[in-house]
């Protein structure tokens, strides 16, 4: 499903183990802000209320986009969600 900016920050606390750190606290900034003016989008996961997996398009065109920051929480890994959420932009 597609992200929301507050899945947005949901994201990089889980890259931070729960905390959201000075890096990562930048890089929601910036990711924030890309999708708040509509240059970026998130696709994820969510199981039991929590976002289990998650990938962001960083850029797109017509004919193709540019993924990145993909990842799943250890425990629902080999599940398939990572490539659904990479599959799932249109």
């Amino acid at each position: 499903a597609p992200l929301s900016l507050a899945d947005t920050l949901d994201v990089y606390r889980m890259l931070g183990g729960g905390k959201l750190s000075p890096a990562n606290e930048k890089r929601y900034v910036y990711r924030a802000r890309l999708m708040r003016d509509g240059f970026s989008r998130g696709f994820g996961i969510k199981k039991e209320g929590l976002l289990a997996s998650f990938a962001f398009v960083a850029a797109e065109n017509t004919d193709s986009c540019l993924i990145g920051d993909v990842f799943t929480l250890p425990e629902y890994r080999g599940r398939g969600y990572a490539k659904t959420c990479v599959l799932t932009p249109e």
